[in-house]
């Protein structure tokens, strides 16, 4: 007990000593002056890229890519945001610039400790070169290291591949994704290097320590990663003789320490800021808190499910799939040619695996609204699988082919199949990105129009509508050879900044079948105008509109949430080869359980 203590009572001093070096650096990079002329031509490069253009080609675009399926999506806004608060008006108070970080100030902003600074000598665009030059010189330390440890090729090809998978290219383009790369490369090539960690549990205050960097640094993009990776290698590289339930310790162990460096790192800005800028930074951090949980929305288990699986979609990218196929071919051959067995990481590598499962499901609202970064949490699942693979299997020297290891794939291939066959996904379509005019409704003189929906469920219907009314609805109803499908209504109501109206409506339609729909104005209290397309062409649902007597080839700007199986035999096929990598995994498990109790579930042959 008196050790625990001993520890606990040093975790605390360094959280302590960590919050106050934090402030300090913050403070003093703001006492430092910033070479205007970088700042501006940093701003202009940015301006010319758009807020989220899409890697490998640049392209302008405000969000065309920010609810996109590519990998590559880089975050000039947030980008933008730093540069920002790395800046401050002339005269102003550098303690109290350090604390507000102009209205986010229940995040630390420590990159502004080195942007700041940075900005003296280089504009953005020199600073994505250095950034370049540093992770790939990190890669190849980690490397480097890796191979002294266990010189297995099998290793350093994960290491590369799950590089591969971080979209490399959109890393060190984007600073907003380097800083956890920074931190998880640093940590995990501190624990490769050596066993000094091991001796009197020092590993719990560099996990300590992580946490809290990743607190101070990042702005909650996908922080998991400055746990799991080093985590991953350093089991990947101990000595074989290390007991599998230490290992297992070690998971927990480093969760914990990581938890409470990464929360109460983030209690302590809250508690500095409210002091030193003398507001409740409490109550707007807390309020983030449960609105990035879902709380606020009341999500609901499906809700959750959707945000892993909108995040697991990512990969269904070519090259990603492709990486992801080759393992899981390696695995299944090797398994097939020269077994697999019993290793002693299995169970940790399967849990820091499904760590990043609960992530995805505790921050759904954050993790489903900002996936095209969020993404890379799953690095820490393939990671973890390509390891298993690494260790697990091609384990026999000599071995005839295992005809139970070729039906147990085959067996896993039919029920991975029949499983993705049940899953279910959501896609948005609209044509809100386009010129639009207002067309005002009048009272008893409905919009119509034809509608043709390209699948079958719709759970959501959105339509384009700018009003100052509280008052009266606008009806829809939806008709097929005079027969009314469905009706209802949007209540006209304040709607903030948006001009998207969107409601449930559960329709259960024949895909590739027209239908009628119309919109109508009912008891407004003030004018309401439906934004309408300017040019022709939008979305392959619509064919015209008709108001009033006049017929035109203009779209109503709406949103369509389509629910229902894979769209595509791809992603069909993605699925399953996704449940075959789980439930291997998986069988890795219960196979190292089975041998532990003293029966192969494959046997040798031969």
């Amino acid at each position: 007990m008196g050790q625990t203590m001993k520890m606990i009572m040093k975790c605390l001093g360094i959280l302590l000593l960590g919050a106050g070096l934090g402030a300090l650096l913050l403070t003093v990079a703001f006492l430092l002056p910033v070479n205007e002329g970088y700042v501006e031509q940093s701003h202009a490069l940015l301006e010319s890229e758009g807020w989220y253009p899409a890697m490998p080609i640049l392209s302008r675009s405000l969000d065309t890519y920010f609810h996109s399926f590519l990998p590559g999506v880089l975050d000039n806004g947030t980008d933008a945001l730093m540069l920002d608060t790395a800046t401050k008006p002339e005269g102003e108070n550098a303690f109290v610039c350090a604390m507000g970080m102009g209205g986010y100030s229940y995040y630390w902003h420590g990159y502004v400790s080195i942007l700041r600074p940075l900005l003296l000598l280089c504009n953005y665009g020199e600073i994505r070169v250095v950034n370049q030059i540093l992770q790939m010189l990190l890669l190849l330390v980690l490397g480097v290291n890796i191979w002294k440890r266990k010189r297995n090729i099998g290793y350093i090809l994960a290491l590369f591949s799950a590089y591969i998978l971080l979209m490399p290219m959109a890393m060190g383009m984007s600073l907003q994704f380097s800083w956890v790369f920074y931190i998880a490369m640093a940590g995990a090539i501190l624990l490769v290097r050596g066993q000094w960690w091991e001796k009197e549990g020092r590993y719990i205050y560099l996990f300590l320590i992580l946490g809290m960097l990743t607190s101070y640094f990042d702005l909650l993009t996908y922080p998991l990663i400055t746990w799991g990776m080093p985590l991953l290698w350093w089991l990947a590289v101990s000595p074989d003789e290390t007991k599998g339930l230490y290992r297992l310790k070690r998971v927990f162990a480093t969760g914990i320490s990581w938890i409470a460096g990464y929360a109460l790192m983030w209690v302590m800005k809250w508690l500095i800021g409210s002091i030193g800028l003398g507001e409740n930074i409490f109550e707007s951090a807390l309020y983030e808190v449960f609105f990035r949980a879902g709380v606020e929305e009341k999500l609901t288990l499906v809700d959750r499910l959707e945000a892993v699986y909108t995040n697991w979609r990512h990969y269904e990218y070519k090259i990603y799939a492709c990486v992801l196929v080759l393992w899981l071919l390696c695995g299944i051959v090797r398994s097939i040619c020269r077994g697999w067995g019993r290793r002693k990481n299995s169970y940790a590598y399967l849990l820091i695996g499904f760590s990043g499962i609960v992530w995805y499901l505790v921050l759904a609202n954050h993790t489903s609204g900002h996936h095209f970064f969020t993404y890379r949490i799953f690095n820490l699942s393939i990671l973890a699988f390509m390891l298993i693979v690494t260790e697990c299997t091609g384990i026999h020297e000599n071995r005839k082919v295992s005809l139970r290891a070729m039906l147990g794939w085959v067996g896993m291939a039919v029920l991975s199949l029949g499983m993705a066959y049940l899953a279910r996904e959501e896609l948005f379509v609209t044509n809100g990105g386009v010129e639009y005019r207002m067309a005002e409704l009048a009272e008893g003189v409905p919009i119509e129009t034809e509608f043709t929906p390209s699948f079958s469920n719709i759970n959501s219907f959105g339509l384009c509508l700018q009003s100052e009314a509280s008052e009266g609805a606008v009806s829809l109803s939806l008709t097929q050879d005079e027969t009314t499908v469905w009706a209802g209504e949007i209540p006209l109501e304040a709607s903030g900044d948006s001009s998207l109206r969107t409601i449930d409506v559960d329709w259960k339609l024949q895909a590739g079948r027209t239908y009628r729909l119309e919109i109508a104005l009912h008891h407004s209290d003030a004018p309401v105008y439906a934004l309408v397309s300017t040019q022709e062409g939008g979305l392959a649902e619509y064919d015209g509109l008709i108001i009033g007597n006049d017929s035109m080839q203009n779209q109503l700007l709406t949103a369509i949430n389509y629910r229902s199986a894979p769209f595509s035999k791809k992603t069909i096929i993605f699925l399953a080869l996704t449940w075959m990598g789980i439930l291997g995994s998986i069988l890795v498990v219960l196979q190292t359980t089975l041998e532990s109790l003293g029966w192969r579930l494959w046997k040798k042959e031969g």
